[in-house]
């Protein structure tokens, strides 16, 4: 299917692009999508094997507090299935985490079991307990600690996988049928307090909105490729191909848009008489020569 025109001598065809830009491999980029699927390859590369190797590891390089945010976390109760707390027998505090295989089997020992202890010293320092610390997190937990830093701005992604595939930063669920069991989180993408820096300069409420839209944009433009929504345009004098551009990443409106800052003056009246065509553009140039 295409969309064309024909003016003698000259023929314009727009087409859907075969080869479409990888905007993340072959476009500058600002933020960072990590994927993880099964089936596809998407996003940027990585070398996380799962979301909460990730979610820890930004979590760790963006700490400014020595930690005391991830302590009070654990002190206070709130991480879902680990805790500190301190043992006045050895003057240390235990790092204990719940045991869902013991739930699950029956056994009769305690659900919680010690980790890990350490001394007041070790608490806050960037060592050997902050790993057993992050290690005890959930991904919620991990999510929920992140979600409280102001120098950090990460959203989900959702993959629709459906007679297609359509990336957004918002869950699917309730815009397309079936897409209860035909979509899900797939990843994130994110900016660091250093790619917001180095960008923006300071970090306030303001360039924190603008690297959110800035992301966003970069999620829609990725679900464009996704989806296929590539175009380009081939111009014809008589049979012979004069001029061709591809790789218009939008919808075939924008595309539109676009088109009369390509073609010559003697050509723009093509694009108001622009047809669908529902056949390929060898064949339309084929009916034009037998006619």
């Amino acid at each position: 299917m295409i969309l064309a025109a024909h003016e003698a001598p000259y023929t314009l065809i727009i087409e859907q692009d075969d080869d479409p830009p990888n905007p993340r491999v072959e476009w500058d980029t600002f933020g960072k999508m990590f994927c993880w699927h099964r089936r596809y390859s998407l996003g940027d590369d990585h070398n996380f094997d799962s979301p909460e190797d990730f979610l820890r590891d930004l979590y760790r390089h963006s700490i400014t507090d020595g930690g005391k945010q991830l302590v009070s976390f654990l002190k206070s109760g709130k991480a879902r299935a680990s805790k500190l707390e301190y043992n006045p027998h050895t003057r240390e505090w235990d790092l204990s985490c719940y045991s869902y295989w013991r739930t699950i089997l029956g056994n009769s020992e305690p659900d919680w079991y010690v980790e890990q202890s350490a001394p007041q010293s070790q608490l806050n320092d960037d060592g050997w307990f902050m790993d057993y610390m992050l290690d005890a997190l959930t991904i919620n937990d991990l999510k929920e600690l992140l979600g409280e830093l102001t120098d950090v701005i990460i959203l989900p992604l959702f993959l629709y996988d459906h007679s297609g595939l359509s990336i957004s930063t918002g869950s699917f669920i309730s815009r397309a049928v079936h897409a209860d069991w035909d979509s899900g989180q797939v990843g994130y993408i994110y900016a660091d307090r250093n790619a917001i820096e180095t960008t923006y300069g300071a970090i306030n409420p303001e360039t924190l909105r603008q690297v959110e839209k800035v992301l966003e944009g970069e999620v829609e433009c990725y679900d464009l490729y996704l989806r296929g929504e590539c175009y380009g345009y081939r111009l014809f004098k008589d049979d012979e191909e004069e001029d061709s551009c591809w790789g218009f990443l939008g919808e075939e409106s924008d595309m539109l848009k676009d088109l009369p800052a390509c073609l010559p003056d003697k050509c723009q009246g093509l694009i108001e008489k622009l047809e669908r065509q529902y056949c390929s553009a060898e064949s339309y140039m084929d009916d034009l020569n037998i006619a």
